[in-house]
């Protein structure tokens, strides 16, 4: 065969066992292995065919293994979260080099211009004039940082994107009002930890999978960050209005009624947050 790496020739050098890590427990095959002279590289070509990666893991274990990468540190989900889930016993270094090699297939993919999820238009809902609108969001969260062997280390800021179609109450409002039952709330979302800038390309290509551009009306939402709006605006210039996040609106008056008004501290910080928590949304449904 063809070295896939410096495409000279690979000769069969026989058969060659691999054992695996499976969600049915560990498992051993054999495989043609060959064998490369001119750069030394080992081939099986059935490892790639029944996509096998660099680790020990099938690729429903490796899924596993990601999820709970993603969930916890790599040591619980190592320790205590594989093993009581799906009955897996491997190692801290075996989570983190699967959920980072995961980590730079998406980011690859992304490059790529890969998008995510089927490409599929949505049935846009209806405001209270009868157009049909479409919402686009962005925040960002701080994402703790940890340097070389535990050292504290600086933390950076992940940027979410959101395309989505919320379920008005009303039933008229709805993209098809004799629906038999409520639709479902759709979403989808880009994540990064990366400079905001990079993150619009992405975002574009979501709405454009899921047609944003059939919606009469864009509207955004943003929580009042610093260069969201005018992100919000330069990469989707049809938006109609930015709705800010009243939720964090409630905090900041909390923080500064609590400046204004110093004597009161107690009394107006206990009070703000209660208004914030009365007056926030409930959580959204699953998307």
């Amino acid at each position: 065969m063809t070295c896939p790496h410096c495409r000279e020739s690979a000769r069969c050098k026989g058969f060659k066992s691999r054992q695996l890590v499976s969600l049915f427990g560990p498992l051993e095959y054999s495989r043609h292995y060959y064998l490369c002279r001119h750069c030394h590289h080992g081939i099986s070509p059935l490892d790639g065919v029944l996509g096998l990666r660099a680790h020990d893991l099938t690729p429903a274990a490796d899924e596993v293994v990601c999820l709970s990468g993603l969930e916890d540190s790599f040591a619980t989900a190592a320790d205590t979260v594989l093993p009581r889930l799906a009955g897996l016993r491997v190692s801290e270094s075996t989570v983190q080099r699967a959920t980072e090699a995961a980590g730079e297939r998406l980011a690859e993919a992304q490059h790529a211009g890969q998008t995510f999820g089927p490409s599929t238009p949505w049935a846009w809902h209806k405001d209270a004039d009868g157009k049909t609108v479409g919402y686009v969001s962005v925040d960002a969260t701080g994402v703790g940082q940890q340097g070389s062997r535990g050292a504290k280390a600086e933390g950076r800021m992940a940027y979410i994107g959101m395309i989505d179609n919320p379920v008005p109450e009303e039933r008229p409002r709805w993209a098809n009002p004799t629906a038999a039952k409520r639709p479902e709330w759709k979403a989808r979302y880009v994540s990064q930890v990366r400079s905001l800038a990079e993150l619009a390309e992405p975002l574009r290509r979501q709405a454009s999978q899921v047609n944003l551009g059939g919606a009469d009306r864009w509207v955004a939402l943003s929580d009042g960050g610093i260069g969201l709006e005018d992100f919000l605006r330069a990469n989707f210039p049809r938006v109609e209005a930015v709705i800010l996040d009243f939720y964090h609106v409630a905090e900041y008056v909390a923080k500064l009624s609590r400046v204004l008004h110093p004597g009161t501290r107690t009394r107006t910080g206990d009070g703000g947050r209660r208004r914030a928590r009365n007056s926030r949304p409930p959580a959204d449904p699953p998307c």
